[in-house]
């Protein structure tokens, strides 16, 4: 039996949920929206905003921020996020896209970060430098997220860490 070289892509582009059509599929339009879309996570994030924020999340999204457990479905990221906005208030939040990428149903942004963080409750300012991948889904006629992970390029942060949600572990069941 002879192989063609391609057969490995065409099996990983399958895999994947994309096409070779699809591959090329990857239109100004859908990267526009997935800006957008990000730019309006950001907003409510950055604002405290949990309930808009609810809405751009797949209902089985899972969030992985650092220093603790995964947080999974939408409900337990709200409650998380709303533990997280009680905690700290942005003071500036800046993201610079490094790629966009989009596989037919499914995309993915990689970006770094450098944040100003204030705590509630006093304390120093916390700043810091870092890396996100996030990945979205397509449903109905919009792009959601439904991964996001993020880390620091610095040491842990021992106040994030006393202050990251309690509860998290407990909203993964």
């Amino acid at each position: 039996m002879v192989k063609s070289a391609a057969t490995p892509l065409i099996a990983l582009l399958v895999i994947a949920g994309a096409s070779p059509v699809a591959g090329q599929h990857q239109h100004e339009g859908d990267v526009s929206l997935l800006h957008e879309l990000q730019k309006r996570v950001d907003a409510a994030i950055v604002a405290g905003d949990t309930d808009t924020y609810a809405t751009l999340l797949t209902r089985d999204a899972v969030l992985m921020p650092p220093n603790g457990p995964a947080v999974v479905g939408r409900d337990a990221i709200v409650a998380w996020s709303r533990a997280f906005a009680n905690a700290f208030s942005f003071e500036a939040y800046h993201p610079l896209d490094a790629e966009v990428v989009i596989a037919g149903n499914w995309a993915f942004r990689r970006a770094a970060f450098r944040v100003t963080l204030a705590p509630k409750g006093g304390g120093e300012k916390l700043v810091d430098t870092g890396k996100f991948l996030i990945i979205y889904k397509r449903e109905g006629d919009g792009w959601k997220v439904a991964r996001d992970i993020w880390n620091s390029d610095g040491p842990p942060n021992n106040e994030l860490q006393r202050t990251k949600p309690a509860q998290a572990m407990e909203l993964r069941r």
